[in-house]
Parts: structure tokens; sequence; C-alpha cells
């Protein structure tokens, strides 16, 4: 087969580009808001251009995204810091800042024991102080390991909090232990009187470690949960309901049919096996950018990508798409957190017991969306590669996320390169420029390929 000539023009002569997500009709560019931060669990608005965010070591910081100004606003007094124990979830009370008061997740020591602690934070805004409140749950003794712990206040303003099996596989089916369930409390700590049990804060049950949890604006709640060496997945919470660990992991088959239905598991909208390690989750439905609204995002930790769930219809009870981006840019990634103008931010956890942390770890990252019709200016001398027998040849090997779209911005082929110099490509028609987008985390960045 003739072979083409293609000259890559760089988009910059820079050692060090921002990686990029080139869709449709949007590219999303990424700058680091912040570097050398210390193990970030969760993230939430304080203000319209400040995000405040829990530490693992008991810190919460404050971060104005567009000065990076940082600053420590409180520190858990009594920490117990262990492996993945140590300060996780946050929310900000439903009437925040009129109603000045937050919520925290954090373990501490009770003798030998590790205890899970749920404490109300009060700001008092005329000192700029941050103090400790009620404590809405505590002494309920977990671990060092498979702690969960996310909290979500829905829109009926109960509280979710997420309890991971703490390594117990006794306690998720056990109805007297609270952890491996998903809890749902008042915000003052007591039981609603609609809750499944009388009594019981238990709202699901047959949970292993579900460290992500969001409500959709159909009122539909739902986890992310880690499988153990197969089977993490995505959960729509039901009451009362039991999602089957340790008994049932991911779907049911033929294999297990009778034990799920003895059980009456509740079978994951999605699954995923080799496992990608889920954590945060958040809802996009943003004009800004409009291939991913009607989304959940995740971040995911073992599989270092922010993926992207798209739900079939308004109603929100299944996906019809699954992309992810990102892959292996910035490491594992704790949260995402979508801004009220459409930007998206990420925090990465590469410092943690999992993780190999780099130099600038750990970071909190911005993704700004722009419009863009595939006519970028390009510049700087060509490097040549060659194509021959349908396969396009790289001049040194390339890692990260490529992306192949014509002048209008469609997409024509996207693939993962793994320190690869040769990929697959047939375009179904004679193109004479097209465009490059390369995701990694050596090179990041957009060219535009003249095909001779």
């Amino acid at each position: 087969m003739k072979g083409w000539i293609i000259g890559l023009f760089l988009l910059t002569l820079c050692s060090h580009v921002n990686a990029q997500i080139w869709l449709e009709e949007t590219r999303i560019d990424t700058s680091t808001v912040i570097t050398g931060i210390e193990i970030p669990w969760d993230m939430e608005w304080w203000s319209d251009d400040t995000i405040v965010f829990t530490q693992i070591d008991g810190t919460i910081q404050r971060l104005a995204v567009n000065s990076s100004q940082l600053e420590t606003i409180y520190t858990v007094p009594s920490l117990a810091r262990e492996n993945q124990a140590g300060l996780m979830g946050m929310q900000m009370h439903p009437n925040w800042p009129d109603t000045a008061k937050f919520y925290i997740a954090y373990t501490y020591y009770d003798g030998s024991e590790i205890d899970l602690r749920i404490e109300e934070l009060i700001y008092d805004q005329s000192n700029d102080q941050v103090s400790a409140g009620n404590a809405l749950m505590e002494d309920v003794t977990v671990s060092n390991s498979n702690t969960g712990c996310r909290i979500l206040i829905a829109e009926d303003n109960t509280m979710y909090v997420t309890m991971g099996d703490v390594k117990d596989n006794s306690a998720p089916q056990d109805p007297a232990s609270l952890n491996g369930k998903v809890l749902r409390m008042n915000l003052d700590g007591s039981v609603p009187s609609d809750n499944p049990n009388t009594g019981s804060l238990v709202f699901t049950l047959g949970h292993r470690n579900a460290q992500g949890i969001v409500q959709t604006p159909s009122g539909n709640i739902f986890i992310s949960e880690h499988g153990p060496f197969t089977d993490d997945e995505i959960n729509l919470l039901e009451a009362g309901s039991n999602y089957g660990w340790p008994l049932i992991s991911g779907p049911c088959s033929e294999g297990n049919q009778d034990l799920c239905d003895s059980i009456g598991a509740v079978e994951p909208l999605l699954d995923w096996t080799p496992t990608i390690a889920p954590c945060g989750i958040d809802f996009y439905d943003n004009p800004a950018i409009p291939e991913w609204r009607n989304s959940i995002l995740m971040a995911t930790l073992k599989d270092e990508r922010l993926h992207v769930l798209e739900f079939n219809d308004l109603n929100q009870t299944s996906f019809t798409t699954v992309s992810a981006h990102l892959k292996h840019v910035f490491g594992r990634i704790r949260d995402v957190l979508v801004a009220p103008n459409g930007e998206i931010f990420l925090a990465t956890t590469n410092k943690d017991v999992f993780g190999t942390p780099g130099p600038r770890d750990d970071r909190v990252i911005r993704l700004t969306p722009t419009k863009h019709n595939g006519l970028e200016e390009y510049s700087a001398a060509p490097i040549t590669v060659h194509q021959h027998n349908s396969k396009l040849y790289f001049s040194e090997p390339v890692i990260g996320d490529l992306s192949i779209c014509d002048l209008t911005g469609k997409v024509l082929k996207r693939t993962t390169m793994l320190n690869e110099t040769t990929i697959d490509f047939v375009p179904s028609q004679h193109f004479s420029v097209l465009l490059v987008s390369l995701q990694g985390p050596v090179h990041s960045i957009n060219q535009k390929l003249i095909i001779h």
C-alpha cells in the first residue's frame, strides 16, 4: 500500500504541556491549581471561587482557585491516622453559608480501638474561625482499612454516610452492625422516622467499601463501590435493599442466581473487572461541556482516569455510554468536583499507601472547557511519521490517550497507546488534514497532520 508522509506540527515548543481532552465540540484544558498538598480526600464548595477540602492527616484546607491561596482553617484535635483511616468525607449544610455549619467523618482512638465519628463543625464568619460542634454519631468501631467514608446531605435534608466493611466479612449482612452499610440520619444524628427499619440508621446493607455518593436531579442516589479483586460497582440506592456483599460480588449469574434471589440482592448498574478503584463522584449537566451533560463524573484510584458515565435519559436509572480520560496523566484521582460555571476540579492522592508520588504531589487540577472548531493555529517544525499497511508509525514510543479528528472536530479514532510507536488507522475517506490530540504523562500535545 502506498505510504503517507505526515507532518506533525506541534502546538507548542515547551518541554511540558498541560494535558487536554478533545471531544466533538469541546476542548478541555487542564492546569494545576495547587501542588504539594497531603492526600486530599473530599472537596466541597466554600464559595463561588473557593474550595474547601479535607486531608487525611486531619487538616481542612481552604483554597482560592483563582489565586491558589491555601490556608488551614481547622485541624481535628484527636485523630487516628493509620493506613486508610483519618479525616475523610465532608459535606456543607444545605443552607450554607446562611447556616454556617458543615460535617466531617474521621477516625479516632478509643483505647486500642479505632472508632468513627461524624461531627458538626461551626463556622464563625465574624472572626473566620471553625470550631467543633455536636457529634452526630460516634463510638462506631471500625479499622484502618475499608473505612468508607463519604457523606451526602440529600434534598430532604437527611444525611447519608457510606460505611466500609472494615475487612470484616460478617458485618455487611449483620443488621446489628453499622459497617458495610449506607446509613441515613437526620442532621442532629437521630434516626429518620421513614428509615426502612424503625430505630435503625441502616438504609441499605451488603456493601464492601463505597467511596463515592451523589444525588442527581431525579432524586436518585448513586454510590461508587470497591470490589475485592473483581467487580467494582456503581449502584442505585433503594431503601432497605441488600447489595450482596460478601455473598455476591457484581451481577447475578446462572451460578449464583438462587443465592441472589434468596437475599433479594440488587445488581449493580455498572461493574468493572479488572477493578479500577472508583472513588469520588459528582453529577454534570452544564452546557459548558455538552458532550458530558446528564452524566456522573467518577474519579478512579487504581485506573488513574476520570470516567464519564452518561445516563440513558432524564429518569437517570441506567447508563448509555461510558468513557474515560486522562489515563496515567495525574496518577490516582481521589475526588471530582463540578463548579457552577462548568469547570471541573480533581484531587490526586498519590501520597497514599497505594500511590507513587511525584515531586509535585499531591495536587488539585482544574479542567477548563472551551469550544473548538478544529481550525486552531499550529506552529513549529514538522516531525516525519510514515504510514504503511494501514498503520501510523511514530518516531518514538508514545504513552497516553490518542484521538484523531477531522477539521470539523468529528472523532475518527480513539485509542490508548502504552509505550507504542504504531497504531492502526484506516480512514473511511481521504483527508488532506487531520487533527491529533495526545494526552499522556510525558507528551500532552495537539497536532495537525498534513497528509501528502
